[in-house]
């Protein structure tokens, strides 16, 4: 996901690699990133390891609109086709995985 959204605002690129210090820029942003929409109640990444392929391009995309402030948009012109931020998190709310719903539960102490 990190060199996804470095890809989709042309930080990196085939034959431009990512630096370090970029790297570690979007691996904090990731982070604190999928805090705030764990926060929001959009979704919860539980391991970033384990993330379903619609949902890691979803926040891949998010990923690089919070990046755009540091970077820019330095994709070639028309490449860049990144939806809006109300859009991916509606995206999102519709891939996390539902709340358990448990019916009533009876109990006897006797």
């Amino acid at each position: 996901m990190i060199l996804q959204g470095l890809t989709r605002v042309g930080a990196i690129s085939t034959g431009n690699p990512a630096s370090a210090e970029d790297y570690q820029l979007a691996s904090d942003r990731l982070d604190s990133m999928c805090a705030q929409l764990a926060e929001k109640g959009v979704y919860y990444v539980a391991d970033m390891d384990n993330v379903p392929s619609g949902a890691a391009d979803a926040i891949a995309n998010v990923l690089a609109l919070s990046l755009q402030p540091d970077f820019g948009d330095r994709t070639p012109q028309g490449a860049s086709n990144i939806p809006p931020l109300a859009t991916l998190e509606n995206d999102l709310r519709r891939m996390a995985p539902g709340k358990p719903g448990y019916g009533p539960q009876i109990v006897s102490f006797m």
